[in-house]
């Protein structure tokens, strides 16, 4: 058996117009918030120890580098001194064979 019920008045609802909305955006919000700051926080901590360790191992790379090319220099510097001595006694070893020559001839 149905009951019938007589509606004195009609009550139209419009979607939305309940406070539940807000009370579910006043829960979420802080707890959104909350996550994205945190996600935000570890990504820069981890982010950017990952970036300096990285840093770290390309400078002591790049250290070790110039190490080895600085030693390179100072063996090019020394092999070129000698080589200019060398290139002095040549030379003058030079002049006097041409003054042997002009002498004797």
């Amino acid at each position: 058996m149905i009951l019938s019920r007589k509606i004195t008045q009609p009550k139209i609802v419009q979607p939305g117009s309940g406070r539940r909305g807000w009370s579910l955006g006043l829960i979420l919000f802080p707890g959104v918030l909350l996550a994205a700051s945190w996600y935000a926080y570890e990504y820069g901590r981890t982010g950017l120890l990952f970036g300096s360790m990285q840093a770290d191992s390309t400078v002591t790379v790049l250290e070790r580098q110039v190490d080895a090319l600085q030693q390179q220099v100072k063996a090019l510097e020394a092999e070129r001194v000698k080589l200019h001595e060398e290139a002095a006694v040549l030379e003058r070893a030079s002049q006097i064979d041409r003054e042997a020559v002009r002498v004797v001839g």
